[in-house]
């Protein structure tokens, strides 16, 4: 029998409390490198943007950061260039740079890390949503269209969610299609999820209340921007609970957990409703430009509501318009006739 050497033990034992350490740093090291990667990438892939509210001057101060620069943002629409100003580019080494809009893009130092900043002045014809009966009805309200403010990462794709925070006034609300995250009297968060470049979406800035109308297991959040126009509030939230009670009667509950309802009102428009739109960019949304001076049996007795929320029962198929509106056109009436609200003499 061999008898151990208690100096190989000792040996042993030192060369293992002398590797530890490596083993340990080394592991350290690798964690770290792993953790860094991941907070970089998280940082390229949150798209964060912070937005800042003018609301005396119907402003959007837009700020984006990135850990490492795309090659470009870019717009949407074709008529953005027109509407961004004052686009800058803070890197890195401290030195702010001046950029322009070429057309739907903006080219930014790819890899850097930084910050662009650029405002979207949203007021006067410039802003085709902004007529002159509008801005002198709603003196402190605005409604723009999403793609003609937000340019996007040229990374954006299927994985993308984007979490835009809005810094505004105490009494401003903002009314948009995406979920909210949060809301303070001067703060507003939403996220953001992926929906197609082709897909179009509002959103509403000023003194105006945002309900939430219960809708069986839905919820619409429902914005009056009533400007200057007197109205009757009730009346207006039975139109809106009774014409998408309609369409929910179809399939026994509303199609969209949560939507957005945009109620424009403008005097002098004529019929009850004279206009109506879904919208489908980062959620459902739906438009109503809505005529104050008529009674409340007209908006009941109006067909549009109706059409625009049976839009939402089917997918949104831009390439298939004549299904989508051939649909509609089908449920605006049978929605009603189903709720009382059309009959054998209707």
């Amino acid at each position: 029998m061999t008898k151990a050497n208690p100096d190989d033990a000792n040996a042993r034992q030192i060369a293992e409390l002398g590797a530890a350490p490596k083993i340990t740093l080394w592991t350290v090291f690798v964690v770290f490198a792993v953790l860094n990667v991941s907070h970089v990438n998280a940082a390229i892939e949150s798209n964060e943007y912070l937005i800042n509210i003018d609301h005396l001057h119907k402003i959007l101060k837009v700020q984006r950061c990135f850990a490492a620069a795309p090659r470009y943002l870019y717009a949407n629409s074709d008529s953005a260039d027109r509407l961004i100003r004052r686009i800058y580019w803070n890197g890195d080494k401290d030195v702010s740079r001046q950029l322009w809009a070429e057309g739907r893009y903006i080219y930014l130092p790819v890899g850097e890390e930084g910050c662009l900043s650029y405002q979207v002045s949203l007021q006067g014809k410039r802003n085709r949503l902004s007529s002159s009966r509008f801005n002198q009805q709603h003196p402190h309200e605005f409604i723009t269209s999403i793609d003609s403010w937000l340019w996007k990462d040229s990374r954006y794709q299927r994985s993308t969610k984007m979490r835009i925070k809005f810094v505004h006034q105490r009494g401003i609300n903002v009314s948009a299609p995406w979920s909210l995250l949060s809301r303070s009297e001067t703060e507003t968060e939403f996220l953001v999820k992926y929906t197609p470049d082709s897909w179009a979406g509002m959103i509403a800035f000023g003194r105006f209340e945002v309900e939430k109308l219960p809708l069986g297991n839905s919820r619409l959040r429902v914005a009056v921007l009533a400007g200057n126009n007197s109205y009757h509030k009730a009346s207006i939230m039975r139109w809106v609970k009774k014409m998408a009670g309609s369409v929910a009667s179809v399939g026994g509950e509303f199609p969209i957990k949560n939507a957005q309802v945009l109620v424009v009102l403008q005097s002098g428009r004529g019929e009850a409703v004279p206009w109506g739109q879904v919208n489908r960019a980062g959620g459902s949304g739906v438009l109503f430009i809505v005529n104050p001076d008529r009674p409340e049996y007209e908006l009941m007795a109006d067909w549009t509501a109706a059409h625009e929320f049976s839009h939402l029962l089917l997918p949104y198929t831009p390439d298939d318009r004549w299904l989508s509106e051939g649909f509609a056109s089908y449920y605006q009436n049978i929605s009603r006739a189903r709720s009382g609200l059309l009959d054998e003499k209707t």
